[in-house]
């Protein structure tokens, strides 16, 4: 199959903030339920959606709605990012990634994770997990403490929910992503908290990818952030075996600076 043959479909997520200058992006309004959107926006409250809950899910409401309402062709390259950062890959280097790997993810450049705020959360997913999804479980220890850290502060978590990956493997994802997720929010119900901690689903749901890609042996791409158009651009292949870490690479003074200044290393998109 040739490059030409892949359709990039990149969806950004926001909260009537300006997407234009993510390039290529397809602007969608994550909790859309009851509030007015620019027209011509894709709205995540159509269809099969959780837009009403989005204080618990965040942009994961806009997550969801692509899974259950977008039909994908096999040979399109699925997309999602946000409103205030995306991945800095060229669309040559995705269609080449794809063109020779099967299985296949390109994320964000690992990261180390700090604890989560409230770690009753972590303690009511884990009984879930080791219950239900015992694989995953046994993955979540390896990348993660029970308090949802990094285990010895290692690089193992491509957060911030950005990634390109295929039709298919974006439907194990989020079958295991919002399967287990839901279950975890039917557990907790809602929380009396800050508006920001109240988004217990998406705080969790950044730590997942990892575990899957580790739990299923998945391979993937490293890519680092672009933010507000500020961004220097590198890419590295490694395959996910046992625990993720870091991979070896030095990021330039550029780099490091505009993460320092950004802070954008585990921060989720919304506020």
């Amino acid at each position: 199959m040739s490059d030409t043959d892949y359709n990039i479909k990149l969806y950004v997520s926001t909260f009537n903030s300006d997407t234009s200058w993510v390039r290529g992006g397809t602007r969608l309004e994550v909790g859309a339920a009851g509030r007015e959107t620019p027209e011509g926006a894709l709205r995540d409250d159509t269809g099969d959606n959780i837009s009403e809950d989005n204080a618990y899910w965040g942009e994961l409401t806009g997550l969801y709605w692509i899974w259950k309402n977008v039909d994908f062709e096999p040979t399109d390259i699925v997309g999602f990012c946000h409103y205030n950062k995306c991945l800095d890959i060229s669309e040559r280097k995705l269609r080449e990634t794809f063109r020779n790997h099967e299985k296949v993810w390109v994320v964000r450049d690992l990261t180390p994770i700090e604890k989560h705020t409230y770690p009753e959360d972590i303690e009511e997913y884990l009984k879930l997990l080791k219950e239900d999804y015992p694989e995953y479980y046994r993955s979540w220890n390896k990348l993660y403490t029970r308090e949802g850290e990094s285990r010895d502060w290692a690089a193992n978590c491509c957060n911030c929910e950005m990634f390109y990956t295929t039709p298919d493997e974006l439907n194990r994802y989020c079958e295991f992503l919002f399967g287990s997720l839901s279950k975890l929010r039917a557990v907790v119900g809602d929380v009396d908290r800050e508006r920001y901690h109240k988004r217990y689903c998406a705080f969790i749901g950044e730590r997942l990818l990892s575990v899957y890609l580790m739990t299923n042996k998945r391979s993937f791409r490293q890519a680092y952030i672009n933010a507000n158009k500020s961004a220097v651009y590198s890419i590295v292949t490694r395959p996910v075996r046992g625990l993720l870490r870091a991979v070896g690479y030095e990021k330039s003074g550029t780099q490091r600076r505009i993460e320092e200044k950004l802070k954008l290393q585990n921060k989720s998109s919304y506020r």
